[in-house]
């Protein structure tokens, strides 16, 4: 059964922080080899007791940062959410970002790109892990050039290590919040140029004030620093998409036209569940917004939803005509065959036409493990034997991030609010109570690390929308136009 399948391809907790910790591992021995040999290497002070043991109070700090990330990770439950994919990509962004550091360092420390693994990863992961990873990023890369630069006496002093690190964590943290608004390549180059103007600038004037560098040559190597880490990791965006298989906006936006091959199928083939799906869309979107999740990766998630519907469209309300439904002549358990099997058939079309695992899992998420009790109660009405409510469940997995329980939420809340015709706010509230209430009595939501508080933002939240999805029309006046 796909469910099953899904499930033995999940990674356990253990094994996945497990595995994380090998990465960060690994990456740590990575950066001190190449501190070693970048400050040893072409230095004859590797055989000065003295410094070998600075160097290991180097190697100390930097674990200490090290131990920073896994911690804050683990806090914001890295190994529950985080794919393994985005977190390589945002260790080998840190590892990259390093290198590019204290090779340009050499030149002049003023032109170090600080801000190139943020630019690169705020397309790829939350904007909190862009803002962790370039505070630890800034604070190895400051360590390093610190002690290299105090064993070759060098004309730098001790603050313009400070300031710089005082400009790679301010920079970085602007740069996370005000990009992490741009949602096309247009914006985000945009407000990329912005930030690096106001860095050029700033970067020069204390460079200036302090080493009275000239004016023309300093200007110019900032600039191209400086717009330079802009332009490539604008390039290497879709580079490691393609490389690491990432979601990026632009993945997402690509998914979300109407035009995407599946979408086109749904509009063709069943109108009725498409017409659901953006209805769902819209709520769930401003769901996720009010407790901080992706609002374009909800909107894919909920467009793709019941994708798995294409496998027999008439068998569903939403795509059958006045009067016409097939499931009055069938039984029960024939009936709740049918439409379970739209939540695995959904998974694997979506695998077919390769749409990225986080939505296609919500395709068998979506239902859970739910009873459909109208199919439940038919078949008790004809038979006098006990029935099984087992019989009549979903195979599917039950949610596994907030998106999915948003979903899962917005999917019966959509479907029930519209049958209401014009449910007042209190029949509303009254609904969302049972749908929420029956799913975590059905346990639905032990699996996902969504809250009751969260549970009752998205109701509000719902409440507040739903005018929207079953507003009234003007009903205009019928008569000849004719004078």
């Amino acid at each position: 059964m796909q469910s099953e399948s899904f499930n033995k391809k999940q990674m356990t907790t253990r094994a996945k922080l497990l595995y994380m910790g090998l990465i960060l591992l690994g990456l740590y021995a990575l950066i001190l080899i190449i501190a070693y040999i970048k400050i040893f290497a072409f230095r004859s002070v590797a055989g000065n007791m003295d410094n070998m043991v600075i160097f290991t109070g180097l190697a100390g700090a930097v674990f200490g940062m090290f131990i920073t990330l896994i911690v804050y990770g683990y806090m914001n439950s890295w190994h529950i959410n985080l794919p393994m994919r985005k977190f390589f990509t945002m260790t080998a962004a840190m590892l990259f970002g390093y290198i590019l550091c204290i090779c340009v360092e050499d030149f002049n420390p003023y032109y170090m790109p600080l801000m190139f693994t943020a630019f690169l990863l705020i397309s790829i992961v939350d904007k909190r892990d862009v803002l962790m990873c370039n505070i630890v990023l800034n604070t190895i890369v400051f360590i390093t050039v610190y002690f290299e630069h105090d064993l070759i006496d060098s004309p730098y002093r001790s603050l313009d290590f400070v300031v710089l690190l005082g400009f790679g964590l301010t920079m970085g943290a602007i740069l996370a919040y005000y990009l992490s608004g741009a949602v096309t390549r247009i914006s985000f180059f945009v407000r990329s140029f912005i930030l690096g103007i106001i860095n050029v600038e700033l970067m020069y004037l204390v460079s200036l004030l302090w080493h009275g560098f000239d004016f023309a040559s300093s200007l110019l190597a900032l600039s191209i620093i400086n717009f330079g880490q802009i332009i490539i990791a604008i390039a290497l965006q879709p580079v490691f998409e393609s490389l690491f298989g990432l979601l990026t906006n632009a993945k997402l936006r690509e998914l979300t036209d109407h035009s995407a091959p599946l979408l086109k199928r749904l509009i063709v083939e069943a109108p009725g569940t498409f017409n659901h799906c953006l209805s769902v869309a819209s709520l769930a979107e401003v769901c996720a917004v009010a407790i901080g999740e992706s609002a374009l990766l909800t909107k894919a998630c909920a467009y793709y939803h019941d994708i798995g519907k294409l496998t027999g469209p008439m068998y569903f309300a939403e795509n059958q005509a006045a009067g016409e439904n097939p499931h009055d002549n069938m039984l029960p358990e024939v009936s709740a065959d049918i439409l379970r099997k739209h939540t695995t058939f959904g998974y694997e079309l979506c695998k077919s036409y390769k749409i990225p695992d986080e939505i296609a899992e919500i395709t068998i998420q979506h239902h859970g493990t739910l009873p459909m009790i109208l199919f439940y109660n038919k078949a008790k009405q004809l038979t006098d034997s006990d029935v099984d409510i087992r019989d009549y469940c979903y195979k599917g997995v039950t949610p596994r991030s907030k998106i999915a329980a948003i979903i899962m939420i917005c999917d019966a809340s959509e479907a029930a609010i519209r049958s209401m015709g014009k449910p007042t706010a209190e029949q509303v509230d009254k609904l969302l109570n049972t749908i929420i209430r029956d799913r975590i009595d059905l346990h639905q939501f032990d699996e996902c690390d969504i809250t009751l508080k969260d549970l009752e933002i998205i109701k509000e939240t719902i409440k507040s929308a739903y005018g929207g999805l079953v507003h009234s029309r003007v009903r205009y006046p019928e008569g000849d136009v004719k004078k």
